[in-house]
């Protein structure tokens, strides 16, 4: 009997003894994941589906300027060498009637990374050259092999890169108005963090640096410029995003710009992107743009101190008028109501992919403009009453076709501005 007892006393650590069960093996192997990378590579892609929604893209078209009509043509020579050349016309009065651009483009593969090239040349006095190497970091050792009850190896993410460049304009070319001191360039992307930074090459350098980091579904970034001349931020701005599979949200958050010559004065801007798509190829958009300058100094501004007691009539007077001595913004809100003075301005547009042939009367799920014969449509509505609609698709021998048009709402009358944009 007694061996029994003893037998049972030493049961229990056998039973710890044993293999894990498979819950807890899963659990190890999903803990060994590295956490998603950051989910935008650039302050450009905060709200990124609401401004492909509202402003377009080269996918699926842009825009542009309304009464204007675009060509572009690009070809690839035998030598690997791309060149785009756009010519623009404009109807409006007031623009130039007729601009262009040529830009080459040139990209070397190497061991280790490749050079890129590029030289614009615009029919307005630019002309620049930009040369670019990218290098790219070693990539982390793979981790090794788990034994029984390990957590198996995850394949680990690609290394990260750094583009090291110049811009530099060409005196034979530009016009002495368009001529640039020249720019060198050093850029940083990895999975969770993505700089750049820029300097002039002058006796005060103008600097720039932006940078974005974050995981998964959440991002922030920022962007500064410093002035060597003036030994001051000449402008900077913070952004924050959060994206996921149906719908991408940015705020990004731009002061009045301080400048060269000193005074905050002008008006800052925060702008709200918000993007939403209901199904590929029909999504949703909104911006909200207003300037939080009025209600930053009423709510955090101090009024000024009160005035000494006045005395006899004066102290008769001002009792009987009563009233606090506010700041001309607090006074302003205060006239208008809350924060009904800081007027926003604000923008809806839809977007809807027209099915293919492929398609067989389904929405595609990816961008037209790529060959299908499927079309797009775009149609925004701005609180200024601005209407505008966009078409693009493809044509059956190649080329895409952008046709765009914009209606004042608030005055018919003055009829549409029609837009055309052809890409061979």
């Amino acid at each position: 009997m007694a061996a029994t007892q003893r037998t049972g006393a030493v049961s229990p650590p056998r039973r710890r003894d044993s293999p894990p069960s498979s819950s807890s093996s899963s659990s190890s192997r999903r803990s060994s994941s590295p956490p998603p990378p950051c989910p935008v590579k650039s302050l450009a892609q905060f709200g990124q589906l609401a401004k492909d929604v509202l402003y377009g893209n080269r996918t699926e078209g842009l825009y542009g300027s309304p009464g204007a009509s675009k060509f572009v043509i690009s070809s690839t020579t035998g030598g690997g060498v791309t060149l785009t050349t756009t010519a623009t016309s404009s109807s409006i009065s007031g623009s130039i009637p007729l601009s262009g651009q040529v830009v080459a483009t040139y990209s070397s593969p190497s061991p280790g990374g490749s050079w890129l090239g590029d030289l614009l040349l615009t029919s307005g006095g630019v002309a620049e050259a930009t040369l670019s190497r990218t290098i790219h970091l070693p990539a982390p050792a793979a981790p090794p092999e788990g034994g029984e009850g390990q957590p198996r190896p995850v394949k680990p993410l690609p290394p990260g890169k750094v583009v090291v460049g110049c811009v530099v304009s060409l005196p034979a070319l530009a016009e002495k108005a368009q001529m640039m001191p020249p720019k060198i360039t050093l850029d940083y992307s990895g999975n969770y963090l993505v700089a750049k930074s820029s300097a002039t090459v002058a006796p005060k350098p103008l600097l720039t640096a932006n940078a974005v980091a974050g995981m998964g579904k959440v991002a922030l970034g920022g962007e500064a410029a410093f002035s060597s001349a003036t030994r001051r931020l000449t402008r900077w701005s913070a952004a924050a995003g959060w994206i996921d599979d149906r719908q991408h949200i940015g705020l990004t958050l731009t002061p009045a710009t301080t400048g060269g010559g000193g005074g905050g004065g002008g008006s800052g801007k925060a702008t709200l992107l918000y993007g939403y798509s209901l199904r590929p190829g029909l999504a949703l958009a909104l911006e909200a743009t207003a300037d939080p300058k009025p209600a930053w100094e009423a709510m955090f501004t101090p009024p000024p101190p009160p005035p000494p007691p006045p005395s006899g009539a004066a102290a008769e007077a001002g009792s009987a008028a009563g009233g606090t001595a506010l700041t001309p913004a607090a006074a302003a809100v205060s006239k208008g109501g809350g924060f009904s003075a800081v007027q926003p301005t604000f923008a809806l547009g839809a977007s809807y992919r027209l099915p293919g042939k492929a398609d067989g009367g389904g929405g595609g799920s990816g961008g037209s403009g790529s060959g299908g014969g499927s079309g797009v449509v775009k149609f925004k509505v701005s609180s200024r009453g601005m209407v505008s609609l966009m078409y693009r698709d493809t044509l059956s021998v190649g080329p895409r076709v952008t046709l765009t048009a914009e209606l004042d709402g608030l005055d018919p009358s003055r009829g549409p501005k029609l837009g055309m944009q052809l890409e061979v």
